[in-house]
């Protein structure tokens, strides 16, 4: 998940660098094919022009509305907070070889997720090839066999659980002052996990 914190990081800096009043999919799309990530050489790897889709987001990045005042938090976009929660659900899909920011991209390529199904014509590559190609085969195999109720379980999560990592995004979480020790205690436990729920 460390990934993830970071894009949105990268993605908070580029709205910065363009003045921009939040950061939107476009931001998390540039961020995400960042050099520094494994996501840039696995869709180079499967012959995807990635340097097309950045330029892509470039332009888009272009038309996005401006800041109106220095002096307001930027914090992520309704599209951009869409993405994140899209992500989740892609990543349960895909195999765990492949790194986390693929399920970020496939969310961000969705038509009716970030941008509209004209807006994603003009790119290489679909959400669904890329879905099918690194699809989980065991968990499709197990979600076609067991019979459970997906929508179901995400109500009782979304009924007795906040996702912290939304919340960071966007902006709304209360600040902790005067517990640092207890809190570098508890990221450090929280980075040695791979799938961290923070209960309270």
């Amino acid at each position: 998940m460390q990934d993830f914190d970071k894009v949105v990081h990268i993605a908070h800096q580029i709205a910065k660098e363009y003045q921009h009043e939040n950061y939107g999919t476009a931001h998390l799309i540039k961020a995400a094919l960042n050099k520094d990530f494994a996501l840039m050489r696995l869709l180079f790897s499967n012959d995807i022009d990635v340097y097309f889709i950045e330029e892509w987001a470039n332009v888009h990045l272009e038309s996005y509305p401006k800041r109106s005042h220095n002096h307001k938090d930027i914090t992520a976009d309704s599209d951009a907070q869409t993405v994140l929660v899209e992500a989740e659900d892609v990543k349960t899909t895909l195999d765990d070889n492949y790194p986390d920011l693929l399920s970020l991209f496939i969310a961000a390529i969705t038509p009716g997720v970030g941008f509209s199904f004209d807006q994603l014509k003009s790119l290489p590559v679909t959400h669904t090839q890329l879905s099918d190609k690194f699809k989980d085969s065991a968990t499709a195999t197990s979600k076609k066999s067991a019979n459970i109720d997906s929508n179901s379980n995400g109500d009782n999560l979304d009924k007795y659980a906040t996702n912290k990592l939304i919340d960071a995004a966007t902006g709304k979480y209360d600040f902790i002052i005067g517990r640092d020790k207890e809190l570098k205690q508890i990221s450090e436990i929280l980075n040695r996990k791979s799938n961290h729920m923070l209960l309270y």
